[in-house]
C-alpha cells in the first residue's frame, strides 16, 4: 500500500480483510518519506504493528519517484515474506472489496490496459523512440523497440514474483528511460505519468511476459485448471516407465534453477483489478467517495443503454455495487471519515468479500 500525507484511513477495513484471508494475504505499507504521523492519524497503531515498511521514497503522484517507491517496496517484500508470490499495488485510500482466488496462478500478473486508441499509441511510439534516442543516445533499433513495447495501465498492478524478480534485475536501465521520458510524456497533449506505462512497458521490451490477455482471473484460472487436467489425463495413457523418466529429469532440472531464477514470467491479464469510477468527461482523476448521501455522475450506463448517453449518478452503495460484474478485488477513491460511515463501509466490505449482496439501501443493514 502506498500510504501519503493522510495515513491508512481504512486500517480497520484492512485488517479485517486480511484477517479473512487466514495468513494467506499480508497488507505492508509505504509510508511516503518525510511524513511523520501523529499518535493520532488515521491507522497510527496498525502501522506501528509492523505493517510499515523500511522502504521510504519521497514519492509524488504523477511522478517517476511512485514507480521507485514500487520497485523498492516490493524489493523489500520478497526479502521479507520469503514465500510470497503476487504484490498487489494499492493506495491509502483504496478499499478491499473481494475475497482474492488464492492461489492466484503463479508467474501471473494482473494489470488494467488504458485504451487511447490507434492515433495516439502510434504517435506515442514516435515520440517514445525520438526521447530516448535524444536523451540516453539510444540506436534506432533499441530505441523504437522500447517505443513498440509501450503499453499504458492504470497503477494499481498485481505483480507476480517472477514478473518482479525480473524488473528489479533491469531497475536502473528501466528508471533511466521513466526519467527519459517522464517529461515529454506530463506534457499536456500526452498527459500519462511514468507510473501508468513503465514497468508493463519494460516486461513486454524484455521479454518478461509472453502475452497480454484480457480476460477475467476466474476464467482465466477455469482455463488453466482444464489445461492441466488435460495434460494429466494424456500422460496417464503413456508408459509409466516413460512418465516416471520424465519426472525425474524435470526434478533433475528444476534442482539446477534456484527458485528466484529471472525466468519468463508468463501471462499478462487485463481486467483491472482496481475499480476507479469517473466522471464522463473529466477523466484525468477517479471520483473521490466521501459520503453515502451523495450521488455522482459517472461514466457507466445501464444494461439497456447504448451508451450514447451522459453516464449515471450513482451513491458510493451503488458503486461497490459494480465490484463483484467487473471482477475488481480493490476500489478507489474512498473518504469516509466520521465513525459511524467506517463502520457502515466495514460492514458492507464484509458483505462483498463473503461474496453476499448488498442491501438496496442502507437502512437494510439494521
Amino acid at each position: 500500500m502506498l500510504a501519503h500525507d493522510k495515513g491508512v484511513a481504512h486500517a480497520a477495513a484492512w485488517q479485517a480483510w486480511e484477517a479473512s484471508h487466514e495468513g494467506r494475504a499480508v497488507v505492508l505499507v509505504h509510508l511516503k518519506a518525510g511524513v511523520d504521523l501523529a499518535p493520532s492519524a488515521a491507522g497510527n497503531e496498525w502501522l506501528a504493528s509492523g505493517r510499515q515498511l523500511h522502504t521510504r521514497v519521497a514519492s509524488q503522484w504523477g511522478d517517476i519517484s511512485l514507480t521507485q517507491a514500487v520497485l523498492g517496496s516490493a524489493a523489500e517484500m520478497l526479502r521479507r515474506c520469503p514465500r510470497l508470490q503476487h504484490i498487489a499495488v494499492v493506495s491509502g485510500q483504496d478499499v478491499p472489496v473481494a475475497a482474492l482466488p488464492l492461489p492466484l496462478p503463479p508467474g501471473v500478473s494482473v494489470i488494467g490496459c488504458f485504451q487511447f486508441g490507434r492515433e495516439y499509441d502510434a504517435a506515442a511510439r514516435c515520440v517514445a523512440a525520438g526521447v530516448l534516442t535524444q536523451q540516453l543516445g539510444m540506436g534506432g533499433a533499441e530505441a523504437g523497440a522500447w517505443g513498440d513495447s509501450l503499453t499504458f495501465h492504470h497503477t494499481w498492478l498485481v505483480l507476480s514474483r517472477q514478473l518482479l524478480l525480473a524488473l528489479l534485475s533491469k531497475q536502473g536501465d528501466i528508471m533511466a528511460v521513466g526519467a527519459a521520458l517522464q517529461p515529454r510524456f506530463m506534457q499536456r497533449d500526452a498527459a500519462v505519468a511514468a507510473d501508468e506505462y513503465l514497468l508493463v512497458t519494460a516486461a513486454v521490451r524484455y521479454g518478461f511476459v509472453k502475452e497480454i490477455q484480457r480476460r477475467s482471473i476466474p476464467t482465466f484460472i477455469r482455463a488453466d485448471r482444464e489445461r492441466r487436467r488435460a495434460g494429466a489425463g494424456s500422460m496417464s495413457t503413456r508408459s509409466a516407465a516413460a512418465a516416471a523418466a520424465r519426472r525425474a529429469a524435470a526434478a533433475a532440472a528444476a534442482a539446477r534453477v534456484k527458485e528466484d531464477a529471472v525466468v519468463g514470467c508468463g501471462v499478462l491479464l487485463d481486467c483491472c483489478p482496481t475499480l476507479a469510477l469517473f466522471h464522463p468527461t473529466h477523466t484525468r482523476h477517479p471520483h473521490t467517495w466521501r459520503n453515502f448521501t451523495a450521488a455522482l455522475l459517472c461514466d457507466v450506463h445501464a444494461a439497456d443503454d447504448d451508451g450514447s448517453g451522459s453516464g449515471t449518478k450513482l451513491s458510493l452503495l451503488q458503486a461497490l455495487g459494480l465490484a463483484k460484474p467487473n471482477w475488481a478485488w480493490f476500489f478507489r477513491k474512498v473518504e469516509v471519515k466520521r465513525q459511524a460511515a467506517q463502520g457502515t463501509l466495514l460492514q458492507l466490505l464484509q458483505l462483498l468479500w463473503q461474496d453476499k449482496p448488498l442491501p438496496r439501501n442502507l437502512a437494510a443493514l439494521g
